[in-house]
């Protein structure tokens, strides 16, 4: 190729942006970029050089409160995620996720990441992922053999988590079980055993008993 003009061929690297043909491999002197021309004038090898990509990292609080600012990353260059700030009352921090609707978390609290997308200048939302465990306790309301206690658990957005009540029923000398209620004094009973629910936050059901 001495002396004659070259078109200087073009190259690709996952996550990277081709910078053009150096005569080192960790710079040197640039001879062109891809599709330019180049007159050699002897033998020689042109290395190619990159530049990482970078990328945006935005945390969405998914019901939560607070603000964070969004977290730049660059592609192949491991970093700590921004430790969480948000908050929600009542609610555990489980983590993050690309899926604002998940119920496990992808990426922990502060965990180190890298490459999570090869893709220039693209913006990743990581939404923070929340949950509330719901507690249903039995009062056996002066009968006996109150089930034990059930849980829920509530996640994200969720406003209320579905309950199947405990089929088992207590009992009392002289009383006929009716069913459940949330007051200790209610004459009827809201609740049945063994039924569905939905539960907004831990309760407490009584035991509501007709004499016989």
């Amino acid at each position: 190729y001495t002396n004659n003009a070259i078109t200087l061929p073009s190259a690709t690297r996952v996550g990277y942006i081709f910078s053009g043909w150096y005569t080192e491999a960790t710079g040197g002197e640039k001879r062109g970029d891809a599709g330019g021309s180049y007159v050699p004038t002897t033998s020689e090898t042109l290395y190619a050089q990159w530049t990482a990509n970078t990328y945006t990292i935005r945390f969405n609080a998914n019901s939560g409160n607070g603000t964070m600012s969004d977290q730049v990353m660059t592609y192949d260059t491991p970093a700590n995620l921004t430790n969480n700030t948000y908050t929600k009352t009542g609610y555990t921090f489980l983590g993050w996720n690309r899926d604002p609707n998940a119920t496990t978390a992808q990426y922990g609290n502060g965990e180190r990441v890298n490459n999570l997308t090869s893709t220039n200048g693209e913006t990743i939302t990581l939404y923070a992922i929340w949950s509330k465990t719901i507690t249903i306790s039995y009062d056996a309301n002066g009968g006996s053999g109150a089930p034990g206690s059930q849980t829920g658990t509530m996640y994200n957005t969720a406003t209320s988590t579905s309950i199947t009540l405990s089929g088992t029923k207590p009992t009392r000398t002289g009383y006929t079980f009716q069913g459940w209620a949330t007051s200790s004094g209610a004459s009827s009973a809201t609740h049945s055993a063994g039924a569905k629910y939905s539960f907004s936050n831990s309760t407490t059901l009584y035991a509501v008993w007709k004499v016989n």
